[in-house]
């Protein structure tokens, strides 16, 4: 027989039941509790001391000032998000850390192999479900629906079908130009189990061929300048950045020339040339990523640009009496206008006009492909200037995950009747100050969530009144920076019935610098169609 066991230990029989003994002195648990509360009132309590020495409204309050709907909660929450001094002291060094030694990025950059960065979304438009998935769409508006959009439409096919329907009507062929994501044509940068040998297909959403092909069906014009294979070394990409090389980016833009040009005949000629620039910068994905300034991890790219100037030397300029017409987003945009950092004279439109030696009109907004440029057209239609008058050819450019997180409305295209008497009209080459109170706001973006800096807002005044008193034509509606450089201003904070001092000034004097600029317009579309003012604000 063997020996007699010992009875078990208190401390073993604990440990069978999981009933574990947790001693703490009264003097350590009073410490815990304090230090815990002292961290969970201490970080706002800093906040809203510093926001009131420095003389600005406790973003705090910002949370009575407004029925407490959804849609103005989470903008409550964004903004506080964004105005916190812990996070803007603590965020870009743990990122930094984070994105160095761990290769991770955040919930809109994804770090691949390098120092290559890639946009999310375009993973999620290349890998998730198909376009045309009735599940997706039902899902995807759903979503829509809960971020507040109005008429939230998922469904790519009826806005494209009713463009090109309203572009026949008005005498113009319409040419859709889809333009492909990074991550389909650089995946081997993505992750080494992506990397190949030789050739190898491009990869894309699983319906986008279903769509090109009912697209097709229906006489929509698809030009799809995504290449038929790729070869290891391509690089059609910015390193760190969203968007095109200039290289792949003339190439399409040769292309596309070549394509159109039959459907245009003959036209004014112009004698134009090109100028060899640099441009450096880091890309889009990095200020994305929240690093601080002094960052180190993604050095500055630099790339050779080729500038279009006409015979005297003067950069490029677009053209309203020509009889091509071009929509684009930041595609178009990032080697055309210099607030994005690529310099300027050197796009799309540029290039196309080049290829073809004859004008170009453009339109062209960063970001919401989908319908900003469309929504930009109707605009000035309804404002008595029909840019569709005289067109031959409309091209629409759009990055092609819009397909996916896009909203798609069909917009009408249609002369408004006339404004209001009651909304003031700007009047060429005149500023005036003036004091008003906020009816509607446009919703600002958060920074580092969208892949852009600089963010425009539209505000509807009532109440307008100058040194002298109430202006005839109580109303306007104004145009502001509400952010700069990724960060908020002023203006983003506004709230409805909330006073304001502005410096005005037609928006068509301003038009041809930041048309370009993303903005958020009114829910009111009759006030969108009145004749806008650019805003500055001044001091009391």
């Amino acid at each position: 027989m063997g020996e007699p066991q010992s009875p078990p230990t208190p401390q073993e029989e604990a440990l069978k039941t999981g009933a574990l003994p947790t001693h703490v002195a009264p003097g350590v648990a009073r410490f815990l509790v304090g230090a815990f509360v002292a961290l969970l009132a201490g970080i706002p309590l800093l906040q809203l001391g510093v926001e009131l020495s420095r003389g600005q409204r406790p973003q705090v309050l910002d949370l009575f000032a407004q029925a407490p709907t959804k849609a103005n909660l989470r903008r409550w929450e964004d903004d506080l998000e964004s105005a916190s001094l812990a996070r803007r002291a603590f965020q870009p060094s743990l990122q930094e850390a984070l994105s160095g030694i761990g290769g991770f990025g955040n919930t809109n950059v994804v770090v691949g192999r390098e120092g290559w960065l890639f946009y999310r979304p375009g993973l999620e438009y290349l890998a998730g479900p198909g376009v045309l998935d009735p599940a997706r769409l039902s899902q995807r508006r759903r979503q829509m629906i809960e971020s507040g959009e109005k008429a939230p439409r998922p469904d790519p096919r009826p806005a494209i079908l009713a463009f090109h329907r309203q572009c026949a009507e008005a005498g113009a062929h319409l040419v859709v130009v889809p333009i492909a994501d990074k991550v389909m044509l650089q995946p081997a940068q993505l992750s080494a189990r992506l990397a190949f040998e030789g050739t190898a297909p491009v990869c894309n959403n699983r319906d986008f061929a279903r769509l090109v092909q009912w697209l097709r069906a229906e006489g929509v014009d698809v030009f799809d300048c995504t290449p038929a294979a790729l070869a290891p070394g391509e690089e059609r990409f910015l390193i760190q950045d969203t968007h095109w090389t200039p290289e792949w980016m003339e190439e399409v833009a040769g292309a596309l020339a070549a394509h159109v040009r039959p459907k245009l005949g003959p036209g004014p000629a112009l004698r134009l040339t090109v100028e060899s620039r640099e441009a450096a910068r880091v890309g889009d994905l990095v200020d994305m990523l929240k690093l601080s300034d002094r960052q180190r991890l993604f050095p500055p790219q630099s790339v050779r640009l080729r500038r279009v100037v006409d015979s005297a030397g003067r950069a490029w300029q677009p053209s309203h009496q020509a009889d091509l017409l071009v929509l684009g987003d930041s595609f178009a945009n990032i080697y055309s206008h210099e607030a994005m950092g690529w310099g300027e004279s050197a796009g799309l439109v540029e290039h196309l006009s080049l290829a073809l030696r004859r004008p170009v009109d453009r339109i062209v907004r960063n970001d919401a492909g989908a319908f900003a440029t469309r929504q930009m057209l109707a605009a000035h239609l309804a404002r008595g200037k029909n840019r569709l008058a005289g067109k031959k050819v409309v091209v629409w450019e759009y990055a092609v995950r819009e397909l996916a997180v896009g909203n798609w409305p069909a917009i009408e295209m249609k002369a408004a009747p006339a404004p209001p008497a009651n909304f003031l009209t700007p009047k060429p080459g005149v500023e005036l100050v003036v004091s008003g109170t906020v009816e509607a706001a446009g919703a600002p973006v958060r920074p580092g969530t969208v892949p852009y800096k600089d963010h425009i807002v539209a505000l509807h005044l009532t109440d307008l009144e100058d040194e002298k008193g109430p202006i005839a034509g109580g109303q306007a509606l104004v145009y502001v920076w509400s952010m700069r450089n990724n960060v908020l201003t002023a203006a983003a904070h506004y709230r409805t019935e909330q006073r304001v001092r502005l410096k005005l000034r037609p928006w068509a004097d301003v038009a041809a610098k930041l048309d370009a600029i993303n903005r958020r317009e009114l829910d009111n579309e009759e006030i969108n169609l009145q004749d806008p003012f650019w805003g500055e604000e001044v001091g009391p």
